[in-house]
């Protein structure tokens, strides 16, 4: 078995798995959006949730509840995208030819973007949250990793799709 032919089939239940993991995050993004929602009139559920859940103290204010609350579901939905972009990428190696297409260098870049302004609002909900700062610095240089990460593989990609265009010239 060659190189491709292991990536492709490899990729090919990779991308099952991403997407059966991308449904999974969706539902708990939901639940938790619901949780949250329930928690505002459910004292009992209020307690579980912003303690169990979202660790914060019993003296948080409404603030602090909400903005940990839509960080967590932002998250959430982080990971559902992140996973389903992976997922499509996956699906597209499996499929395609090359690996190197301008569809899989656009996903990449727009992890990229994404990641990018994560990075600042999931930072300003921590700031509200009250998050210590090694938290919040921890928190914006990991989105800030991820972002260059994608983009520096986005411009692999794409320097793999131009190799592979001379390459089928040649031929």
């Amino acid at each position: 078995m060659s190189g491709l032919s292991r990536l492709k089939k490899i990729c090919r239940y990779a991308s099952m798995v991403m997407f059966g993991a991308a449904a999974v995050l969706v539902v708990l993004a939901i639940a938790v959006s619901v949780i949250g929602l329930l928690s505002i009139s459910d004292a009992s559920i209020a307690a579980g949730f912003y303690n169990d859940w979202l660790h914060l103290g019993s003296d948080a204010d409404s603030v602090k509840k909400a903005s940990a609350c839509i960080q967590m579901v932002l998250i959430l939905v982080l990971g559902a995208f992140t996973v389903t972009i992976l997922g499509m990428i996956m699906s597209s190696i499996h499929k395609e030819h090359s690996p190197f297409t301008s569809i899989n260098a656009a996903r990449m870049k727009s992890m990229a973007v994404t990641y990018l302004i994560a990075a600042f609002v999931l930072t300003a909900l921590g700031i509200l949250r009250g998050m210590n700062v090694s938290e919040l610095i921890f928190l914006f240089l990991g989105m800030l990793l991820v972002t260059v990460v994608s983009y520096c593989l986005t411009l692999m990609v794409r320097y793999g799709q131009l190799l592979q265009e001379e390459s089928d010239m040649t031929l």
